[in-house]
Protein backbone atom coordinates (compact mmCIF):
# COMPACT_ATOMS: atom_id res chain seq x y z
CA UNK A 1 0.00 0.00 0.00
CA UNK A 2 1.61 3.04 -1.07
CA UNK A 3 0.32 6.46 0.67
CA UNK A 4 0.82 9.60 -1.10
CA UNK A 5 0.36 13.30 -0.72
CA UNK A 6 -1.52 14.54 -3.77
CA UNK A 7 -4.18 12.22 -6.05
CA UNK A 8 -2.95 10.38 -8.99
CA UNK A 9 -3.66 12.00 -12.05
CA UNK A 10 -4.42 9.30 -14.06
CA UNK A 11 -8.65 8.37 -13.02
CA UNK A 12 -9.28 4.62 -12.80
CA UNK A 13 -9.96 2.24 -10.47
CA UNK A 14 -7.97 -0.84 -10.73
CA UNK A 15 -5.28 -1.12 -13.09
CA UNK A 16 -3.55 -4.50 -14.45
CA UNK A 17 0.05 -4.78 -14.36
CA UNK A 18 0.97 -6.56 -17.54
CA UNK A 19 4.24 -5.12 -18.14
CA UNK A 20 6.12 -7.11 -21.15
CA UNK A 21 2.68 -8.05 -22.25
CA UNK A 22 4.07 -11.92 -21.22
CA UNK A 23 2.56 -13.34 -18.24
CA UNK A 24 2.71 -16.78 -16.33
CA UNK A 25 0.23 -19.68 -17.55
CA UNK A 26 1.06 -22.77 -15.41
CA UNK A 27 1.96 -23.06 -11.88
CA UNK A 28 5.42 -23.54 -12.18
CA UNK A 29 5.59 -20.20 -14.20
CA UNK A 30 4.02 -18.20 -11.91
CA UNK A 31 6.42 -19.61 -8.78
CA UNK A 32 9.46 -18.15 -10.70
CA UNK A 33 8.07 -14.97 -12.13
CA UNK A 34 7.10 -13.09 -8.88
CA UNK A 35 5.62 -10.45 -9.72
CA UNK A 36 2.76 -7.39 -8.96
CA UNK A 37 -0.24 -7.74 -11.17
CA UNK A 38 -2.70 -4.97 -9.84
CA UNK A 39 -3.09 -2.08 -8.76
CA UNK A 40 -6.34 -0.24 -7.00
CA UNK A 41 -6.77 3.41 -6.60
CA UNK A 42 -8.38 3.51 -2.86
CA UNK A 43 -9.59 6.54 -3.10
CA UNK A 44 -11.82 6.34 -6.85
CA UNK A 45 -15.08 6.84 -5.65
CA UNK A 46 -14.07 10.15 -3.81
CA UNK A 47 -12.30 11.92 -6.42
CA UNK A 48 -11.97 14.67 -5.94
CA UNK A 49 -9.30 13.88 -3.07
CA UNK A 50 -6.15 15.72 -1.65
CA UNK A 51 -4.36 12.65 -0.72
CA UNK A 52 -4.56 8.75 -2.50
CA UNK A 53 -4.00 5.60 -1.47
CA UNK A 54 -3.00 2.88 -4.27
CA UNK A 55 -3.23 -0.80 -3.30
CA UNK A 56 -0.82 -3.19 -4.99
CA UNK A 57 -1.68 -6.66 -5.19
CA UNK A 58 0.91 -9.45 -5.36
CA UNK A 59 -0.67 -13.29 -6.06
CA UNK A 60 1.16 -16.18 -5.23
CA UNK A 61 -1.07 -18.84 -6.42
CA UNK A 62 1.69 -21.78 -5.69
CA UNK A 63 1.15 -24.28 -3.14
CA UNK A 64 4.06 -23.33 -0.96
CA UNK A 65 3.32 -19.80 -1.60
CA UNK A 66 2.49 -18.89 2.25
CA UNK A 67 5.23 -20.48 3.65
CA UNK A 68 7.61 -18.20 1.69
CA UNK A 69 6.44 -15.54 4.25
CA UNK A 70 6.20 -17.00 7.69
CA UNK A 71 9.44 -16.29 9.06
CA UNK A 72 9.45 -12.66 10.88
CA UNK A 73 11.99 -11.55 8.33
CA UNK A 74 10.71 -13.33 4.96
CA UNK A 75 9.28 -9.87 4.44
CA UNK A 76 12.65 -8.36 3.47
CA UNK A 77 13.19 -10.91 -0.16
CA UNK A 78 9.64 -9.65 -0.76
CA UNK A 79 10.25 -6.04 -0.17
CA UNK A 80 13.98 -6.64 -2.28
CA UNK A 81 11.65 -8.21 -4.92
CA UNK A 82 8.87 -5.60 -5.09
CA UNK A 83 10.82 -2.42 -4.66
CA UNK A 84 11.91 -2.19 -8.68
CA UNK A 85 8.10 -3.47 -9.15
CA UNK A 86 6.27 -0.93 -7.09
CA UNK A 87 9.04 2.08 -8.86
CA UNK A 88 8.59 0.99 -12.46
CA UNK A 89 4.40 0.73 -11.37
CA UNK A 90 4.46 4.72 -10.36
CA UNK A 91 6.55 5.83 -13.22
CA UNK A 92 3.75 4.19 -15.39
CA UNK A 93 1.65 6.40 -13.56
CA UNK A 94 3.88 9.69 -13.83
CA UNK A 95 3.94 9.80 -10.04
CA UNK A 96 6.97 11.35 -8.42
CA UNK A 97 8.93 9.78 -5.28
CA UNK A 98 8.97 12.81 -3.53
CA UNK A 99 4.87 12.38 -3.21
CA UNK A 100 5.06 9.47 -1.47
CA UNK A 101 4.00 9.98 1.95
CA UNK A 102 4.64 6.01 3.12
CA UNK A 103 4.84 2.45 2.06
CA UNK A 104 3.19 0.05 3.67
CA UNK A 105 3.93 -4.08 3.27
CA UNK A 106 1.40 -6.25 3.92
CA UNK A 107 2.02 -10.12 4.90
CA UNK A 108 -1.78 -11.38 4.39
CA UNK A 109 -4.07 -9.00 1.74
CA UNK A 110 -6.81 -10.28 0.20
CA UNK A 111 -9.86 -10.76 2.76
CA UNK A 112 -12.12 -13.98 2.17
CA UNK A 113 -15.88 -13.57 2.67
CA UNK A 114 -17.01 -16.60 4.62
CA UNK A 115 -20.80 -17.27 4.03
CA UNK A 116 -22.52 -17.62 7.42
CA UNK A 117 -26.18 -19.32 8.35
CA UNK A 118 -29.07 -16.56 7.38
CA UNK A 119 -26.43 -13.63 5.81
CA UNK A 120 -28.63 -13.72 2.99
CA UNK A 121 -31.44 -13.57 4.76
CA UNK A 122 -30.51 -10.89 6.82
CA UNK A 123 -29.52 -8.50 4.47
CA UNK A 124 -25.98 -8.89 4.73
CA UNK A 125 -25.08 -9.68 0.82
CA UNK A 126 -27.39 -6.73 0.01
CA UNK A 127 -25.14 -4.53 2.35
CA UNK A 128 -22.28 -6.33 0.48
CA UNK A 129 -23.12 -5.68 -3.17
CA UNK A 130 -24.34 -2.16 -2.84
CA UNK A 131 -22.80 0.64 -4.72
CA UNK A 132 -20.89 3.08 -3.16
CA UNK A 133 -22.15 6.83 -3.55
CA UNK A 134 -23.90 5.26 -7.12
CA UNK A 135 -20.28 5.31 -8.48
CA UNK A 136 -18.50 2.88 -7.31
CA UNK A 137 -19.95 -1.30 -8.36
CA UNK A 138 -18.39 -3.84 -6.79
CA UNK A 139 -19.26 -6.64 -9.54
CA UNK A 140 -16.52 -9.96 -8.28
CA UNK A 141 -16.87 -13.03 -6.80
CA UNK A 142 -16.88 -12.03 -3.29
CA UNK A 143 -20.85 -10.44 -3.53
CA UNK A 144 -23.00 -13.15 -2.02
CA UNK A 145 -20.39 -14.12 0.36
CA UNK A 146 -19.87 -17.26 -2.19
CA UNK A 147 -16.35 -16.97 -3.84
CA UNK A 148 -17.37 -18.25 -7.29
CA UNK A 149 -16.70 -17.29 -10.83
CA UNK A 150 -20.69 -18.12 -11.49
CA UNK A 151 -21.02 -15.38 -8.61
CA UNK A 152 -19.28 -12.86 -10.77
CA UNK A 153 -20.97 -13.35 -13.97
CA UNK A 154 -24.35 -12.92 -11.80
CA UNK A 155 -22.98 -9.63 -10.75
CA UNK A 156 -21.83 -8.47 -13.53
CA UNK A 157 -25.68 -9.38 -15.41
CA UNK A 158 -27.04 -7.79 -12.55
CA UNK A 159 -25.35 -4.22 -12.35
CA UNK A 160 -23.70 -4.00 -16.46
CA UNK A 161 -27.07 -2.06 -17.40
CA UNK A 162 -26.99 0.50 -14.25
CA UNK A 163 -23.18 1.13 -14.73
CA UNK A 164 -24.21 1.83 -18.69
CA UNK A 165 -26.78 4.85 -17.90
CA UNK A 166 -24.12 6.64 -16.08
CA UNK A 167 -21.42 6.14 -18.64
Amino acid sequence: TVLLKKQVDVPYYDSFLLHDASFPMDDVAFERDRRIVDVVDGTFAQQPSSRDVLSFFWPLPFAAARFTMIQETDWKAFADLGAPQLRRALGDLKIDPSDIVEVRLTRWGHAMPIAAPNAIGTGTAELVRRPIAEKLWFVNQDNWLLPAVETCLQEAETWSAEILKRL
